[in-house]
C-alpha cells in the first residue's frame, strides 16, 4: 500500500483584496482538491489576512515554526501560488531555502509546474535559489574589506597548503613536503609534464597542477584570484583583475619568484596549445557518458588515430565513432515527440471544452443566486430557507472556482511540455547543421542529462524534460 504523503498549507488574502476568486474559502476548498488528487494528507492549516509584504505576519511565522518543528513529519508545504506566500521576494526565498534545508518539497495550487518535482518546477526554485544566494554573496562584500586589509598585512587568510602548516597562526615549512615541492617544480622547468610527475612522485595530477599554479610556494599572498559563480555555484577564475589583491607574505618562501614566473610561463604556453588544439581532439558525449557501473567516461586517443570513450571505473572502452552515431540516431527518431505531438491536441481541446463547461455553470449559479435574493425580497421563501440555499450555491460556486484553478492549471502544465518539444526540436535541428564537437556538445548538454551504456553497450538516454 502506497504510504500518504503529509503537508501543511498556507493560505494568504489582503486586507483590502477579497475577492471571491481569491478568497481564503477559495483557497482552502482548491488545497481540498489538490491534496485529494495527489494523495496527500493535510495536516496543518495557517491562514493570514494581512499584506503579503509583511514578513511578520502571524501565521507565516507559525507555519515556519511548525515546519522546523514537525519536519520528519511533512513531506510538502502547499500554497496558492508565490504571492499568497509573499510579495517581498527576500521572504519568499527565505522561506524556498528552509524547505531546501528541512527537506519539504513546495507545491503550488495554481502553478503545479513551479515545485521541485516537476522539470520546469526545478528550473524555476534553481533560479530562485540561486537569486537567495545572490544576496548572501552581497553581505559577503562586507567581510571582504577586512579580508584585504589582512593580505595586505601578509597574514595567511587560508588554511596552510601542501608544504607548510600552521603554528600559533603563522606558516611554518614542513621540509620534507617542501622538498617534494621544489622536486616538482625543477622537473616540470626540465620538461617534464604533469603526466610525467604524477607517475615520478605518485601525487595525483590535480595535486601537482594546483601546487604549480600556486604563488604561495614564492612567499606571495594572492587573494580573490577565484570567484564563486553566482548562477553555478562553482569556483571560476576571477575576469576583474582589478579585484584581485597581491601582497608579500610573512612566511618563508620555499621556490624564488624568478621560478615560479618561468613555471607560470610554461603552463600558459602549454594552455594556450591546447586551446588551439582542442577542436581536433574534442568527444562530442564528453561529461554525458556513463556506463551502468556509476562511472563515467573520458576520452581517450589510441595509438593509430583511434578514439576511445574509457570508463574510469571499470575500465571498458567503445569506440567514439559508434557510440556517438548511436546516441543521435536514436535522439532523432526520439519516441518522446512523436506521443507527445499525437496527444497534444486531444487533450487541449478536452480540457477547453471542460473549462468552458465550468465556466457556464458558474454563471448559472450566480444567476441562481440573483433569482434567490429577489425571492426573499419579495417574501416568497423564508429567512432559514434563504440561507440554506445561499450557502448550497455559494459552496457549489467556491467547488467549482476551484476545480476551474486546478484544470486551468493542468492545461498550463501541457503547455509547458509542448514549449519543451519544441526546444528539443530546435536543438536537434541546431546539432544537424553545426560541424564543431564543441557546440555540438553544449547542444547536446541543452537536451541530455545522462546517457548510460551497460555491458552490452545497450544506450539508455535521460533526457532534461
Amino acid at each position: 500500500m502506497k504510504e500518504t504523503k503529509k503537508a501543511i498549507a498556507y493560505f494568504r488574502v489582503s486586507t483590502d483584496m477579497q475577492r471571491d476568486d481569491l478568497s481564503l474559502e477559495t483557497q482552502e476548498k482548491g488545497g481540498e482538491i489538490f491534496a485529494r488528487d495527489n494523495g496527500i494528507e493535510v495536516i496543518k492549516k495557517f491562514t493570514d489576512v494581512m499584506s503579503g509584504g509583511n514578513r511578520n505576519r502571524k501565521g507565516f511565522l507559525e507555519a515556519q515554526k511548525y515546519l522546523e518543528e514537525h519536519k520528519d513529519e511533512i513531506d510538502y508545504f502547499i500554497a496558492y501560488d508565490v504571492s499568497r506566500i509573499a510579495r517581498d521576494a527576500f521572504a519568499f526565498l527565505s522561506l524556498f531555502n528552509k524547505l531546501n534545508i528541512l527537506g519539504v518539497k513546495l507545491k503550488l495550487i495554481n502553478n503545479p509546474n513551479l515545485n521541485s518535482d516537476s522539470p520546469m518546477g526545478k528550473l524555476i526554485l534553481t533560479i530562485l535559489a540561486a537569486i537567495f544566494e545572490f544576496f548572501r554573496f552581497d553581505n559577503a562584500d562586507r567581510v571582504r574589506d577586512n579580508m584585504i586589509i589582512k593580505v595586505k598585512e601578509g597574514k595567511r587568510m587560508n588554511n596552510a597548503p601542501f608544504g607548510y602548516k600552521m603554528i600559533d597562526k603563522k606558516m611554518v615549512v614542513v621540509p620534507e613536503e617542501a622538498e617534494l615541492i621544489k622536486f616538482i617544480y625543477n622537473e616540470y622547468l626540465k620538461g617534464h609534464g604533469i603526466v610525467a610527475l604524477e607517475r615520478m612522485t605518485g601525487k595525483d595530477r590535480s595535486s601537482i597542477k594546483q601546487w604549480l599554479n600556486n604563488k604561495v610556494y614564492a612567499g606571495y599572498n594572492v587573494f580573490g584570484a577565484r570567484k564563486m559563480n553566482k548562477t553555478t555555484f562553482k569556483p571560476m577564475k576571477n575576469p576583474d583583475t582589478n579585484k584581485i589583491v597581491e601582497a608579500k607574505g610573512d612566511w618563508e618562501p620555499i621556490i624564488d619568484i624568478e621560478t615560479w614566473e618561468k613555471v607560470a610561463t610554461r603552463m600558459n604556453n602549454n594552455k594556450e596549445f591546447r586551446i588551439r588544439n582542442m577542436e581536433k581532439t574534442s568527444y562530442l558525449l564528453s561529461g554525458l557518458l556513463f556506463h551502468t557501473c556509476g562511472s563515467k567516461f573520458r576520452g581517450n586517443a589510441g595509438r593509430k588515430g583511434t578514439y576511445y570513450y574509457r570508463c574510469i571505473g571499470c575500465n571498458r572502452s567503445i569506440k567514439t565513432d559508434i557510440i556517438d552515431e548511436k546516441v543521435l540516431n536514436e535522439l532523432f527518431n526520439n519516441e518522446f515527440l512523436k506521443e507527445l505531438n499525437k496527444s497534444t491536441g486531444k487533450v487541449e481541446n478536452k480540457k477547453e471544452k471542460e473549462l468552458i463547461k465550468l465556466k457556464n455553470y458558474k454563471i448559472s449559479l450566480k444567476n441562481k443566486e440573483k433569482k434567490l435574493i429577489d425571492l426573499y425580497t419579495e417574501d416568497l421563501i423564508s429567512k432559514d430557507e434563504y440561507i440554506n440555499k445561499k450557502n448550497e450555491i455559494k459552496n457549489s460556486i467556491i467547488d467549482t472556482e476551484a476545480k476551474t484553478i486546478l484544470l486551468e492549471s493542468e492545461k498550463e502544465e501541457k503547455k509547458q511540455n509542448i514549449d519543451f518539444a519544441k526546444m528539443f526540436v530546435i536543438a536537434l535541428s541546431n546539432l544537424k547543421n553545426t560541424e564543431s564537437k564543441q557546440e555540438a556538445n553544449k547542444i547536446l548538454k541543452m537536451i541530455i542529462k545522462k546517457i548510460e551504456i551497460d555491458d552490452n553497450k545497450e544506450v539508455f538516454i535521460h533526457l532534461n524534460f
